[in-house]
């Protein structure tokens, strides 16, 4: 009796289709520069320090593209 794979093959092509999808928006979504870093001086210590500013909220499509690709790895 032969295994039909044709359904696990399926998904696991889907999930290459969203790992490509994720990584393009990924380059997209950080292209756009969206982390900010504040230097300034203190005084007290005679340093100088960076620290990240406002962290911007990941867009929701780029969780759900992954959360795709996981799950059709995971069922194939």
């Amino acid at each position: 009796m032969a295994l039909d794979l044709v359904g696990a093959r399926s998904k696991i092509e889907r999930a290459k289709k969203h790992i490509s999808d994720f990584d393009r928006e990924r380059v997209a979504f950080l292209d756009t520069n969206p982390y900010v870093i504040v230097t300034k001086f203190n005084t007290e210590k005679n340093t100088t320090e960076s620290i990240m500013g406002p962290m911007p909220k990941i867009p929701a499509h780029l969780s759900l593209t992954v959360g795709d690709a996981v799950q059709n790895l995971r069922s194939a």
